[in-house]
């Protein structure tokens, strides 16, 4: 259950097949939503196109989800009840301790620190470009010139913080109202199956 959850958000994924992928040629769906809507040649965004490989994204995780059900579903027969409380048990790294942490401490910084700087990098060029010596000579700060010079920051920036506000409320809260009645109400295993997939 565990490995079709882990590739639905592998399907999700957009930066790790951009920054691997698009060097290597690969297509991928997640990079080509991604070309379709943000053309190279300045054209309009192909909205056809994108629909279909939505499309094939909605299908292909709902499959992934349906089966990751089946498989919780057999999961929950599976269980085995005890009395006894089981202690929690801690194992103690010795010297392993700080090549643990060094790792840990590394994966982080991969983790958050890396995509920060590749945003850093792609917003100093006119367009996206591998990081790469050569492309040194065309890092720039004429984008953000042109970003503070444009009278729709300000309205844009007002229409992001209320998306923000907005969006997640209303998401919160129709999730929290389908979890409850997953969780909580009596009807069949179906229905509750069909509002998890919604």
């Amino acid at each position: 259950g565990g490995a079709l959850l882990v590739a639905i958000f592998t399907i999700e994924s957009f930066e790790v097949p951009l920054l691997l992928g698009g060097g290597a040629g690969a297509d991928i769906f997640s990079t080509r939503l991604y070309y379709e809507l943000n053309s190279a040649s300045g054209a309009l965004p192909s909205y056809g196109n994108v629909a279909v490989l939505g499309l094939h994204f909605l299908v292909l995780t709902y499959l992934l989800f349906l089966v990751y059900q089946m498989v919780a579903l057999k999961a929950e027969r599976q269980v085995t009840l005890t009395g006894k409380r089981n202690e929690a048990k801690y194992t103690k790294l010795g010297k392993w301790k700080w090549p643990i942490t060094s790792c840990v401490g590394l994966l982080l910084a991969i983790i958050s620190i890396a995509p920060f700087l590749i945003l850093v990098w792609t917003s100093l060029l006119p367009h996206y470009l591998h990081p790469s010596i050569d492309a040194l000579s065309q890092l720039s700060l004429e984008q953000y010139r042109d970003l503070l010079s444009d009278d729709r920051l300000i309205p844009a920036w007002g229409n992001t913080i209320t998306i923000a506000l907005i969006a997640p409320t209303i998401s919160v809260g129709i999730a929290f109202t389908l979890a409850w009645i997953i969780a909580r109400s009596r009807i069949g295993r179906k229905w509750k199956v069909g509002l998890d997939l919604f």
